[in-house]
């Protein structure tokens, strides 16, 4: 049997602190995006979620309060995936090595994410960037190990395999996309922030429903 060890309660706290902050820090957001400085507030499909860390906003105006939220949204964010990857292994029955690998990475990716929060990509680029190509590919091999141990759990859901196959392919395109224009400075693609929000979404979506799988799977003792 599964113990979840209430792990499931921070990582869902993770998922809602993120949803709450950000969506205040989008509202919050005074305006503009790459390609669209004078755009008035936080173009979904448009702006990164980094570009809520900018001071000032895209459009010149003071951008005071949405950083603090973002930055909040982020961190909970980490936190939820790192309760999150220490979660997921107790679902892959035998495998222990596997489970070690994938909460190793996956606590590095979380770490990642907060070093991202810290770091505005408007005073220090470089950093931010770093940030981001330092802590994207952990996270994704913390997700590749999920997923592989999923599948091969006696316990598995073909819906957590399959949503977090899907976040793979989404998120791996993002970030090679990122890479790209990061490391050969050829200018964005406006389908960036767009893969970003999906595979945030995507993302979202699996995590909830893996902790649901391993609550069910703890049985009435959690």
């Amino acid at each position: 049997m599964v113990r979840s060890g209430r792990l499931d309660y921070l990582v869902y706290a993770g998922i809602l602190g993120f949803l709450v902050c950000m969506a205040m820090a989008m509202a919050m957001y005074p305006g503009g995006n790459l390609w669209d400085h004078a755009r008035p507030g936080y173009d979904f499909w448009r702006n990164f979620w980094c570009d809520l860390l900018r001071q000032p906003a895209y459009n010149g105006a003071a951008n005071l309060r949405a950083p603090r939220f973002a930055q909040l949204a982020m961190v909970s964010l980490a936190f939820g995936i790192a309760a999150y990857f220490v979660l997921v292994p107790r679902l892959f029955g035998h495998g222990r090595r596997l489970g070690q690998l994938v909460t190793v990475a996956g606590l590095g990716g979380a770490a990642g994410l907060v070093a991202v929060a810290a770091i505005s990509s408007r005073s220090s680029p470089t950093l931010h960037g770093v940030a981001v190509l330092a802590g994207g590919p952990m996270g994704l091999a913390a997700v590749l190990g999920s997923i592989i141990g999923l599948a091969r759990s006696p316990s598995k859901s073909p819906l957590t395999v399959w949503l977090g196959a899907a976040m793979l392919a989404v998120a791996l395109f993002t970030l090679t996309q990122y890479a790209r224009e990061f490391l050969l400075s050829v200018p964005s693609s406006e389908w960036l922030p767009r893969s970003q929000k999906v595979a945030t979404v995507l993302a979202l979506a699996w995590m909830w429903a893996v902790s649901a799988t391993a609550v069910r799977a703890s049985g009435p003792s959690g």
